[in-house]
């Protein structure tokens, strides 16, 4: 599932291994610098189911992991370090190799790999958004990468799918597109589940798996 892609991807960037894949196609035999995952730091902007599934993850691969919520996580795993509120992101991305986002999408999160959380970053971070396709800032992206301010992007999720042919992110020799694949739910399950929540409602009562109006999620 989820914890799985965000595992890969920041392995796959953290190791090198695009440049491996390019130096193969042309025969070259190179190695790249190693950095042990305790000296690489993963910052995740959303700590909910998936996003605290994907923290524990890289923490149990040696990695220094912190998350952003909007509200406090009180109950945190000792070895996760939590930022939460407005005041509490600008730590978030100050601590940041690789950022991961995996927010909800609200009016508050659309737009929010950007300019503004860019300029945040160390300089050369790595980018993951298996979130939603509207959280991005495809030429705010470009940009950033093209400065060397952004070293390479994993996106899962872009705010056009599929991106037209030719469009600058598919050329660009330091971004990885993948279809929306970060997690997918089997259709038995969502059947189970659709089955479930039809009962509930029958019964009365509100199932576990609805969003809040309120907070657009």
């Amino acid at each position: 599932g989820m914890s799985t892609y965000v595992a890969w991807a920041v392995i796959n960037h953290h190791r090198h291994f695009p440049d491996y894949v390019r130096n193969c196609a042309a025969g070259i035999w190179r190695e790249s610098p190693i950095v042990a995952p305790s000296e690489h730091r993963v910052a995740i902007a959303g700590l909910g189911r998936l996003g605290l599934a994907a923290a524990r993850a890289l923490s149990a691969l040696g990695y220094r992991v912190s998350g952003w919520s909007r509200t406090p996580k009180p109950d945190l795993p000792a070895d996760i370090t939590g930022h939460h509120g407005a005041d509490g992101l600008p730590a978030l991305l100050a601590e940041a190799d690789t950022l991961v986002c995996l927010l909800p999408l609200t009016d508050e999160t659309r737009g929010f790999l950007g300019a503004a959380t860019f300029a945040q970053l160390a300089r050369g971070a790595h980018v993951v958004n298996a979130g939603r396709g509207e959280h991005l800032d495809p030429e705010a992206l470009l940009a950033a990468l093209d400065s060397g301010q952004l070293s390479y992007a994993t996106l899962d999720a872009t705010p056009q799918e599929p991106l037209p042919p030719g469009h600058a992110l598919w050329r660009h020799p330091n971004v990885l597109v993948t279809p929306h694949i970060a997690t997918r739910t089997p259709a038995a399950a969502i059947a189970r589940q659709t089955l479930e929540n039809l009962k509930t409602v029958l019964e009365g009562r509100r199932p576990d798996t609805c969003a809040d109006a309120t907070l657009g999620y």
